[in-house]
């Protein structure tokens, strides 16, 4: 998944403000992995791309307790760009 850095404005919004993060979810957890800089695992991936090693390559994380949180996956104004 890729993450926005900073806060979302349509007129400003490009793929290339964005960073990949690996995320699990696990019962009422959020977890966020961030991949170490030597690593590099392409934003887009494509189905004949090989499978990446998960093994050692992320060097920070996040848990965030989503319990009784709303969640909304897609920001309101997005881009129609795409």
């Amino acid at each position: 998944m890729t993450q926005m850095d900073g806060d979302y404005d349509v007129a400003t919004c490009h793929f290339r403000q964005t960073r990949v993060v690996f995320v699990r979810l696990d019962e009422s957890n959020l977890y966020l992995s961030y991949p170490h800089p030597r690593h590099r695992i392409p934003k887009r991936r494509l189905w004949s791309d090989p499978v990446v090693n998960m093994e050692h390559m992320f060097v920070r994380h996040k848990v965030y307790s989503i319990s009784g949180a709303e969640i909304s996956i897609v920001p309101v104004g997005l881009a129609k760009k795409r």
